[in-house]
């Protein structure tokens, strides 16, 4: 009896750890983080909604995610320059769309991309640069406008195996026009 006590203490602080891991590493649960970064249910799709860079993107509910941390700047860190969120195509870590709102200039060696305009659902212009090496599609969007908040690039960047971008290219294409700023 006397050891009883311990053990149930022992019990409720991996049962504590666990359910706090658990959560943080089920991205399929619908969190909010310091109510910058929201997800939302809407039928099929889940909508990312990120108030810190004014954007918003829609993809799969079935599809994997994780929500990118962003922190303020203190008197040894600058604070984080960009924020969004990862989403995983088909669930698979190897094939992603990164949607992200960024405080500064971008600087990318796009000048061996193919670009071609793009427009999102919401009339929002931008360019899409695309580029396919190694077996794998290299794409980036960047918005065009002015931004509410502090965003100077609105974007997003698709890195997919060829095969994977050929099953799911009209998914990527809607989710890519889905983007709201």
């Amino acid at each position: 009896m006397r050891y009883f006590k311990y053990i149930v203490g022992i019990l409720i602080l991996i049962i504590g750890i666990q359910l706090i891991g658990g959560c943080a590493a089920n991205t399929t649960d619908k969190i909010t983080d310091s109510n910058e970064k929201t997800i939302a249910e809407r039928g099929n799709l889940l909508i990312y909604t990120d108030k810190r860079f004014e954007f918003s993107v829609a993809f799969p509910k079935e599809w994997n995610y994780e929500i990118e941390s962003a922190w303020e700047a203190s008197e040894e860190v600058e604070a984080s320059p960009d924020g969004g969120i990862q989403i995983f195509v088909k669930n698979n870590p190897e094939d992603s769309i990164r949607v992200f709102g960024q405080g500064g200039k971008m600087g990318l060696p796009l000048n061996t991309y193919e670009r071609k305009d793009f427009e999102t659902s919401d009339g929002r212009s931008g360019s899409l640069y695309t580029e396919e090496s190694g077996g794998r599609k290299d794409i980036w969007l960047l918005l065009e406008g002015d931004f509410k908040g502090p965003a100077v690039v609105i974007g997003a960047s698709v890195k997919v195996s060829n095969e994977c971008y050929d099953e799911t290219r009209e998914q990527i294409i809607e989710i890519l026009k889905s983007i709201q700023a």
